[in-house]
């Protein structure tokens, strides 16, 4: 055991990259994964369409794995939830973390056990604190790099000057450690900002809001769950600051949920979640209303007034 003491204040606010980076690598395909990681594909990100002075401006990126990690299932929502709540974490002058502070941000249970190392009576659930440290795995052994070299010279980031990036999504190592005077295993030291973080704050594409609005009474935070709340809560986030089509569609939740081919029990469940959630949101304030909509019989869809 390293006994090394650090203070952890878990953050009050919900930092996340909104970048087209971070919502494409959410929701590659397994088939798409596969030919990155075999080096037959590279990605790109059109920042700008073309016109009349100008081709098409694109970054572009690639993922491999790390030479110590060999896993081949691909980025999920819930793995870039959890990335956003380590780069809030380390927005809000964080070194370092746990999986006990972590579940607090994906669940918006932060003013529980102030100590911020332990959550529910001080025991982490066994499946939620597994579903955390794979995500941290994930993030902390795959790299992705970045050139933004056209994008930087177009519209004037990193002074306009070639830029290619390369990285672990989530740049950090593993600890034990003592947390606020407390052992903590597993305690995560942040190395430095992560790359999708570099590159959604280039382009000034971050989605800020309080953490708590996550918190809904009673409501039991599986990894589902958790990725239910935290992708809708984003997309309300960004339709109100862009003044965006207040409508989501339950194909692209459950989409980005990767349930599109479960069961329809299922399906029918994670409605259920989201309707709880989006009252919880309207009692906020962050909504003032919402209404499912159907189509041929079957719901569709949610709509939304600010």
């Amino acid at each position: 055991m390293i006994n090394q003491n650090v203070q952890i204040y878990p953050s009050k606010v919900r930092v996340v990259p909104n970048c087209k980076l971070a919502k494409v690598t959410a929701n590659l395909t397994e088939e798409k994964y596969t030919n990155f990681l075999s080096g037959k594909k590279k990605g790109g990100i059109l920042e700008k369409k073309k016109s009349k002075k100008h081709s098409d401006i694109v970054s572009t990126y690639t993922i491999i794995n790390d030479k110590n990690y060999d896993g081949t299932e691909p980025l999920n929502f819930f793995d870039y939830s959890v990335l956003s709540v380590c780069i809030s974490e380390m927005e809000n002058g964080n070194m370092c973390t746990t999986p006990a502070v972590i579940l607090r941000g994906l669940t918006g249970k932060i003013r529980k056990n102030a100590d911020g190392t332990s959550v529910n009576n001080g025991v982490v659930n066994p499946s939620q604190r597994a579903a955390i440290l794979q995500s941290i795995e994930k993030l902390m052994g795959t790299v992705i790099k970045i050139d933004n070299s056209n994008v930087n010279k177009e519209f004037g980031y990193n002074d306009g000057k070639a830029e290619i990036i390369t990285d672990t999504i989530l740049p950090c190592h593993f600890v034990t450690s003592f947390i606020n005077g407390q052992p903590a295993e597993d305690t995560i030291f942040f190395d430095r900002q992560s790359p999708i973080f570099t590159a959604a704050d280039q382009r000034n594409q971050i989605i800020r809001y309080d953490t708590e609005l996550l918190d809904v009474p009673n409501q039991n935070n599986t990894p589902l769950v958790i990725t239910l709340k935290n992708y809708v809560i984003l997309r309300i986030m960004e339709i109100k600051l862009h003044k965006m089509t207040p409508t989501i569609t339950l194909e692209d939740i459950f989409q980005k949920a990767r349930i599109t081919n479960k069961p329809n029990y299922l399906k029918q469940r994670a409605r259920e979640y989201l309707e709880e959630f989006l009252k919880h949101l309207q009692t906020k304030g962050v909504i003032k209303s919402f209404e499912w909509s159907k189509k041929r019989n079957k719901f569709y869809g949610v709509s939304f007034t600010f």
